[in-house]
């Protein structure tokens, strides 16, 4: 397991469910995640973020990214993403040994125009020659 996604909900903070799930990815020695405290419309985030940055802090897990949600309003939904992409590119690491073969545009032949600019998980964006 190369990453998680820790949630906690701001109106009922760090739950024993929760304490579990650090310390299996700890032992794991999962490092890279990000943590989402949802709910956020229903209860000030600050707290429970910081109670939750601070239980981090002595795990794998410390220094990962946080963000405030609410799937309700939609406050902070565009932070998560970015942070999870950002999370997602940086675990790709390419093997600079491995064979590359240009197959993305056979594959894509006579409908390229549709993925112009989209990001490639391999880093940058899709653009034919």
């Amino acid at each position: 397991m190369p990453a998680a996604l820790l949630v906690v909900a701001a109106d009922e903070g760090w739950a024993a469910q929760t304490e579990d799930h650090v310390r299996a990815l700890h032992a794991l020695n999962v490092s890279k995640g990000v943590l989402a405290v949802s709910r956020s419309d229903l209860a000030d985030p600050s707290t429970t973020l910081a109670e939750a940055v601070d239980r981090l802090a002595s795990t794998s897990l410390a220094g990962i990214p946080a963000v405030a949600v609410s799937a309700a309003t939609g406050e902070g939904l565009d932070r998560l993403r970015r942070a999870l992409d950002d999370l997602v590119m940086a675990m790709i690491t390419p093997d600079p040994r491995a064979q590359v073969r240009p197959m993305a545009r056979s594959l894509f032949r006579g409908s390229w125009e549709r993925y112009r600019g989209h990001r490639h998980p391999a880093g940058g964006n899709c653009a034919p020659r």
